[in-house]
């Protein structure tokens, strides 16, 4: 039986779990009632320019998200406060 053990300690973790179609199947593991934003940016030019796409606050250890499939060479990053 295949499994992953995620250990969440002080940083969160962003997982992309696959793009379906039109769509972009994410997990969030962060603490519980942290608040967090994930973000994302287009290239990987410096400087970047991120753009906000979720603020939300974690309210289980494991988060699933379904979004607009991105271009091809998005990049993303996830904040904790």
């Amino acid at each position: 039986m295949a499994g992953s053990v995620t250990v969440v300690n002080n940083a969160p973790l962003l997982q992309i779990n696959g793009i379906s179609g039109s769509s972009l199947s994410m997990t969030i593991y962060a603490k519980t009632g942290a608040k967090c934003q994930l973000q994302s940016a287009t290239n990987t030019v410096k400087p970047l320019t991120w753009q906000a796409l979720l603020i939300y606050t974690q309210t289980n250890i494991a988060e699933t998200f379904i979004l607009k499939a991105p271009n091809a060479s998005s990049v993303y990053r996830l904040l904790q406060q």
